[in-house]
C-alpha cells in the first residue's frame, strides 16, 4: 500500500513540476493497477487525504 500511495504522491508531483511527464505516468499507473485515473484525481489526491487520526 505504501508503494501504491508513493506512486501517486510522484505522479501528484509531476504534474506541478513536469505535466508533460505526468500524462504518461497515469497512463503506466492505469495499465499497470487497472484503474482509469485521470489527472484531477491525482491533483485532488492530497486534499483528500485527512490530517485527522483515525478514530
Amino acid at each position: 500500500m505504501d508503494e501504491l500511495c508513493g506512486e501517486v504522491e510522484r505522479i501528484a508531483d509531476l504534474l506541478d513540476a513536469r505535466p508533460e511527464a505526468a500524462g504518461e505516468a497515469i497512463t503506466a499507473f492505469n495499465t499497470t493497477t487497472g484503474h482509469d485515473y485521470d489527472a484531477l484525481d491525482f491533483a485532488e489526491y492530497d486534499g483528500s487525504r485527512s490530517l485527522a487520526p483515525p478514530l
